[in-house]
């Protein structure tokens, strides 16, 4: 079964859905947008498909089990993560070895600060399909747990079954970054920035490990490269805000911060998580 990927903001974190099964007897136009990886796509419009082929007669349980699975990967995008919760969980009760869907939820448990439950699904997504993507999910997670002994665990893992990838180099940044560990983010960040250079998400990563280890202007170096790639990325937005506040440039960093509030009311608590803040009174 072909298993599709989507990373979601900075955490590297792996969503994962897989198409529906051969032969199946769902409309063909419904069935390819609700589970269709085109970003050119919107969100809304995979999500209505997934809503009429819920309640489509010819869809069968196993179907289901996708379906709602996928209308979760959506709602994620949008950062609807209860709602995700709820579909992943629905996708569940379907069927209690969907590892796709165990990952996922983890991952929206890990979006609202959940941590603890998070490493739980994260672990039974493994347990039913061991995978370098729930590796490098616990290792993050554990991260934000301040656990650095099993974040290194698991990304030693995940790299172990996923060498040299940008995967492996993405997360490996990112995870070092979030525990505080500065001495040598950067670099992993560097080579995944070589290996797909038309990524904002890697400057935007690059970025946030330069701002964690105190190099504000580089930061804003890299942050500005992943705006040139997608100019409503509002992490990489209020994380220059950020940086340029910390430079002495209070205007520039209040524009930023400010674009990044109207793209994302919710993005000061989601940023708070990854320690990066906005001063009093921005």
């Amino acid at each position: 079964m072909f298993t599709q990927k989507w990373s979601v903001l900075a955490g590297m974190l792996w969503l994962l859905w897989p198409a529906f099964a051969a032969g199946n007897s769902l409309d063909p136009q419904l069935a390819g947008l609700c589970n269709s990886a085109d970003p050119s796509i919107a969100a809304e419009k995979k999500m209505r498909a997934c809503d009429q082929l819920l309640i489509s007669a010819s869809t069968t349980p196993d179907d289901l089990a996708v379906i709602y699975n996928s209308r979760g990967v959506w709602r994620m995008s949008v950062k609807e993560y209860e709602g995700a919760i709820q579909d992943f969980s629905a996708a569940i009760q379907i069927d209690k070895n969907y590892d796709f869907a165990y990952n996922n939820r983890g991952a929206a448990y890990r979006q609202l600060g959940r941590y603890s439950e998070a490493v739980s699904d994260f672990d039974r997504a493994n347990r039913r399909k061991e995978s370098p993507d729930h590796y490098v999910n616990l290792a993050e997670t554990y991260a934000y747990l301040g656990n650095k002994e099993q974040a290194k665990a698991n990304l030693d893992k995940a790299s172990s079954m996923s060498p040299e990838s940008l995967e492996i180099y993405y997360a490996t940044c990112l995870t070092i970054a979030i525990l505080g560990d500065h001495s040598g983010p950067v670099a992993e960040c560097d080579k995944a920035v070589a290996t797909a250079p038309t990524d904002p998400g890697v400057f935007d990563a690059r970025g946030y490990a330069n701002q964690r280890a105190g190099n504000n202007a580089a930061a804003i170096n890299d942050y500005s490269e992943a705006l040139q790639l997608n100019p409503k990325l509002d992490s990489a937005l209020f994380g220059r805000g950020v940086a340029y506040i910390a430079l002495g440039k209070p205007e520039l960093g209040h524009a930023d911060i400010a674009a990044a509030r109207r793209l994302n009311p919710s993005i000061d608590k989601e940023m708070a998580l990854d320690k990066i803040t906005a001063p009093v009174g921005f």
